[in-house]
């Protein structure tokens, strides 16, 4: 019985200066009670370690500016992909920041077609197992059947400097069609396998 009392006046200090050092515990049969707080101790320990602000940083020139994705690289920097707005429309937009949040290059990307009708963007960018970059997103481009102007998906593959190496677009001419790519995985054989929303009757890649 002397045993039994001193092993619960042991937890009763433990679970006191857990409280005392913001570390909560829940209640449990005494078996289990001290599992249970070192257990709960050790969650609270780390949930208390909140993620500190290493930097801040903004990009772009107006309130047109927009982006879409980031992903980290190799080398601890990363790689942004949206669209920068033109005063009719809006181009590609590709960013290569350092660890530290500093643009080691930026690129756009796409050519304004029309006054009206001009909207260009990538939704997502990441590195390859060469170094290079692919991005993905939307384009307009004059439809070979008519004289309008239809968005498209559309690719760009990059160097490790964001030299354009081949760009495709994927999509249908049809009058009214849109078709855009919203992100894509290279593979084991280093082809890319995209996903793409359009609608009905649209062929997208």
């Amino acid at each position: 019985e002397r045993k039994n009392k001193d092993v619960a006046l042991e937890n009763e200090i433990k679970t006191s200066n857990d409280t005392k050092n913001n570390h909560y515990t829940h209640s449990a049969p005494d078996s289990n009670q001290d599992q249970q707080i070192k257990s709960d101790a050790q969650l609270d320990e780390t949930n208390s370690q909140l993620p500190q602000q290493c930097w801040s940083k903004t990009f772009g020139e107006n309130g047109y500016d927009t982006l879409n994705s980031v992903w980290q690289t190799k080398d601890g920097g990363y790689i942004m992909a949206g669209a920068k707005g033109a005063t009719f429309g809006s181009y590609g937009w590709v960013i290569k920041i350092d660890q530290n949040g500093s643009v080691e290059w930026e690129k756009t990307f796409g050519e304004l077609l029309n006054a009206l009708l001009s909207v260009s963007a990538l939704n997502s960018a990441q590195q390859t197992a060469n170094g290079g970059y692919v991005a993905v997103g939307s384009t307009f481009i004059e439809s070979s059947i008519s004289d309008d102007f239809i968005q498209h998906g559309w690719v760009i593959r990059l160097d490790s400097n964001g030299a354009v190496e081949w760009e495709k677009t994927y999509g249908s001419d049809e009058n009214g069609s849109v078709a855009y790519i919203a992100s894509i995985l290279e593979t084991e054989d280093n082809f890319y396998v995209g996903a793409c929303t359009a609608k009905p009757n649209d062929a997208c890649a």
